[in-house]
């Protein structure tokens, strides 16, 4: 019968990689909040005609005459050492004005025009673009997204190093044997607080099919371990897929999740 393995035990799973899930938290968590912060960036910065459908207001749009209000060069863009114009112009549907703006690299189009020069446009849902120039548009959303995904994808690859070794322990706690095995010795991890939630290895090794087999398991449950003598027997978890493969059974984590192991 499998074991009820609670979510609070498998979290304290990951974190027996102690410093990659660590990493993993830090740069996932820049990452998110880098995330919020150049969306909201962009979204401040990213004027309205720039997410128009350009093909879809010339495909369905309507034909209609507009005036020119004025040109504005952008001068904090550059390509090719030529800066977009902007176009501001406005235009009446059913004797209402609109007014509205298009962004072009066309230069020799725009030498021609200047404020009151009529021009053609076409407009669909309250969105117009020039007909005869090619739109420019220079969004930031893939500068600004550039980062949050570096710094998210870091930290989902430093969380999977931690996630894998907690699911194959994780099975061992549902499905593994319970098995006497004696006891080595332990040692602290590097890089884990001198507290009792200190990680700490235990070495130990058992008996299966008439083959001794070492094993080594990484655990926070030490307490115990102080009062235990070399060559003392020790509860294991081995997988019944492989006997190779072993677990140290915390005491406190057994008597979290009602699993009823007798270690006495």
């Amino acid at each position: 019968m499998e074991r009820k393995v609670s979510f609070l035990t498998f979290y304290e799973l990951l974190k027996e990689k102690k410093i990659v899930y660590s990493l993993a938290k830090v740069f996932l968590m820049i990452g998110f909040f880098m995330f919020l912060m150049f969306s909201f960036i962009n979204y401040v910065v990213t004027d309205d005609y720039e997410d128009y459908d350009t093909e879809e207001i010339l495909d369905k749009g309507k034909a209609v005459k507009a005036e020119v209000i004025y040109l504005k060069e952008v001068t904090n863009v550059t390509i090719n050492n030529d800066h977009p114009v902007e176009i501001y112009y406005k235009y009446e549907i059913n004797g209402k004005q609109f007014n509205d703006t298009f962004q072009t690299l066309e230069l020799e189009k725009v030498y021609d025009l200047e404020s009151g020069s009529i021009i053609d446009v076409k407009t669909y849902k309250n969105q117009s673009v020039i007909t005869n120039m090619e739109p420019f548009m220079f969004s930031a959303s893939f500068v600004f997204s550039f980062f949050p995904i570096i710094f998210l994808t870091i930290g989902l690859l430093l969380l999977s190093i931690a996630l894998i070794p907690a699911l194959k322990k994780n099975k061992l706690y549902k499905n593994g044997k319970v098995t006497d095995a004696h006891f080595l010795g332990y040692s602290a991890v590097a890089g884990s607080p001198l507290s009792d939630k200190r990680l700490v290895n235990v070495d130990y090794y058992y008996f299966s099919n008439g083959n001794k087999i070492f094993g080594n398991s990484i655990t926070d449950d030490w307490l115990y371990l102080p009062q235990t003598n070399r060559e003392e027997i020790i509860k294991i978890f081995v997988s019944p897929d492989n006997p190779n493969l072993s677990c140290y059974i915390p005491r406190r984590t057994a008597i979290k999740n009602h699993w009823n192991i007798n270690f006495d």
